[in-house]
């Protein structure tokens, strides 16, 4: 048994978390482990386990999640070195496990900033600066309910970054993970884009292959530095398991989870299948989201909001008639753009003919199988008196809603216009207007 070697995961506060009780009292937890360290029959499996899961799960930062991962390890060392385990032997058996981000240079920065702070803190407790064993989880965020087969390249990719961000372990999550099914195909899927990783990229015999690199070293150094900050922020207020009781640890990650959120909604960061080139019949049941207690935080995944209005648009089950002005050079970015967006809320689109007028307008509307709005989109100069015609033809015809692609002209009045669709909106915020005005006129 000398040789053998794991990883029994022990963490407190991560099973705080995610079910809001410790089962076993923690000192008879650090009682049990601390036997165990003292034990000599398993010298090479790490029993301390330091989790960033417990925040990140939750939508917290890289750098807040390098920072709970490594204070919930260093409480444990605290707790050990009191029952008579060494602080370097303590080190020694620690295991960090990290989430895995979308974006690949967060990940690989995230991963090599942990290994700088694990280095710093075990100076600063007396014990000698050793190398970080780091256990790396994709999807933990970033997977989706919708698209899930596009979870297969988030995960590799995810996986990809963290293998180049030095990680000593990786698990790749099965692309229905987040749907909860867990077929056997997606779990063959996940063990094998390992294997290729490591036997055919070759990723595990490359030492630190994004070092030196300017953005990565730039972004390692400030994940680094904002970890360390939070680091001492959980030492001030006695670790991530007493933050969480106190409740003091919420808002920070809720913090840190709004400027993700905002990002998506303003569709500033895209989600493939999600909020943009979404297939438009592909809708999923989005389950009620779950409640925290004051001692735990609730899961979140960075698709559940979008996915959830676009379920809801989707039960309208309409379709939207789109009424290009101008050449299609003239109009076709921004037709494309009000197209990504409505398929991404499961409206379907349908194109008008060319040179639709508003007397031509209202009978292609009524051809249309199930119609529920008009999306009008040209150029900027093309937006003329004939704006509110066309807006005022489509009422006529029946559509509960009439979007504009682009913003209304400052020296053009058009009040039959609904909304607006352009870059820098609030998507879920326009998708939610939208399906009110559908619900207000089939209430009328």
């Amino acid at each position: 048994t000398s040789l053998l070697t794991g990883v029994i995961r022990a963490d407190p506060a991560e099973h705080l978390v995610r079910s809001g009780t410790i089962k076993t009292p923690i000192e008879e937890h650090n009682d049990q482990l601390a036997s165990l360290l003292k034990a000599k029959s398993t010298p090479w499996i790490h029993l301390i386990n330091g989790s960033g899961l417990t925040t990140q799960s939750a939508g917290a930062s890289a750098p807040l999640g390098v920072a709970t991962a490594i204070s919930s390890a260093l409480q444990c060392w605290r707790a050990m070195h009191q029952r008579g385990v060494s602080l370097n032997q303590a080190v020694q058996r620690t295991e960090l496990t990290l989430a895995t981000y979308g974006d690949q240079f967060v990940t690989i920065a995230t991963l090599r900033a942990a290994r700088w702070v694990f280095a710093k803190t075990c100076v600063a407790v007396g014990a000698k600066a050793s190398a970080a064993f780091i256990h790396a989880v994709t999807g933990i965020t970033s997977s989706t309910r919708r698209g899930a087969e596009l979870n297969m390249l988030r995960g590799t990719n995810e996986a990809a970054a963290a293998a180049m961000g030095g990680a000593d372990a990786i698990t790749l999550t099965p692309y229905d993970a987040a749907t909860g099914e867990f077929a056997a195909h997606p779990a063959r899927v996940a063990r094998n884009a390992q294997l290729l990783l490591a036997q055919e990229a070759h990723l595990a015999r490359v030492i630190d292959p994004a070092g030196g690199s300017g953005y990565v070293e730039s972004l390692t150094e400030q994940i680094a530095r904002s970890a360390w900050t939070y680091l001492q922020q959980f030492e001030r207020q006695g670790g991530p398991l007493a933050m969480l009781k106190s409740g003091s640890l919420a808002p920070l990650v809720a913090e840190s989870k709004s400027k993700e959120e905002s990002a998506i909604a303003h569709r500033a960061q895209p989600v493939v299948g999600v909020n943009d080139f979404a297939h438009v019949e592909d809708v999923v049941d989005v389950p009620a989201a779950t409640s925290a207690s004051q001692s735990s935080l609730a899961r979140w995944t960075r698709s559940a909001a979008w996915e959830a209005v676009s379920a809801q648009c989707g039960s309208l089950q309409g379709q939207v008639l789109s009424v290009n002005m101008g050449p299609k050079r003239r109009h076709a970015a921004r037709a494309n753009f009000a197209r990504r967006y409505l398929e991404s809320i499961a409206i379907k689109v349908t194109d008008a003919q060319a040179s639709t007028t508003p007397k031509t307008l209202a009978k292609q509307y009524r051809r249309m199988s199930k119609p529920i709005g008009v999306v009008i989109c040209g150029h900027q100069q093309d937006y003329d008196e004939r704006l509110e015609a066309l807006a005022k033809a489509a009422k006529r015809a029946g559509a509960q809603f009439v979007l504009l692609a682009g913003r209304v002209p400052e020296d053009i009045e058009a009040p039959t216009l609904t909304a607006c669709c352009h870059m820098g909106m609030d998507g879920l915020e326009l998708a939610q207007q939208l399906f009110e005005a559908c619900a207000e006129e089939a209430g009328r």
